[in-house]
């Protein structure tokens, strides 16, 4: 049986972003990694997403928004693994990713815990490419960026893959160098 966690190639270096597989081997084997095992409370990397105007994923004001044109502080997210393939992801702000029902299902980074609506699967797709998905629908930009993630899709397009940037910790990237 194949262990469950994030998997990255060995040839990461300190500092370098890329593209990781989650939940899953692919092709060669003996080239990946674990970095985290279900359960563990501590963010195994930073994850940032791209969206397909080619603008990544930021917070402001709580909110998630596909319109920042360069990667900073609010564009990256903490990744926390947890059971059953899922994650939870920690914003700058230091609150968790979640789904506002109330608020037409938008991603928001209001939580203090993680509870069902801060669970996501991050679905490889290749090529670098992830569709995140809470527990009945998949998350897409609005127009395919430039506005607000909504949490209310069942088919996956353009609109609904983002492109991931896995950034590791300094500890991590050295251990797989050195391989």
């Amino acid at each position: 049986m194949r262990p469950p966690g994030f998997f990255v190639p060995r040839a990461a270096q300190s500092g370098t972003a890329l593209h990781a597989r989650a939940s899953r081997f692919r092709g060669d084997e003996t080239a990946c990694v674990v970095l985290a095992s279900p359960g563990m409370t501590t963010p195994i990397a930073q994850v940032s997403f791209q969206a397909s105007n080619g603008q990544y994923v930021s917070v402001a004001s709580g909110r998630l928004l596909a319109n920042a044109n360069t990667l900073g502080e609010h564009e990256r997210f903490d990744v926390i693994v947890l059971k059953n393939h899922r994650v939870a992801l920690r914003a700058s702000n230091g609150r968790y990713v979640g789904i506002d029902y109330r608020a037409g299902r938008t991603l928001v980074a209001k939580a203090m815990t993680i509870s069902e609506s801060e669970s996501f699967r991050l679905e490889d797709l290749g090529e670098g490419n992830v569709a995140i998905h809470g527990y009945d629908a998949f998350a897409g930009a609005e127009y395919g960026g430039g506005r607000e993630l909504v949490v209310n899709r069942q088919k996956l397009g353009r609109w609904e893959t983002f492109k991931q940037i896995i950034s590791l910790p300094e500890a991590v990237a050295a251990v797989l160098a050195v391989g």
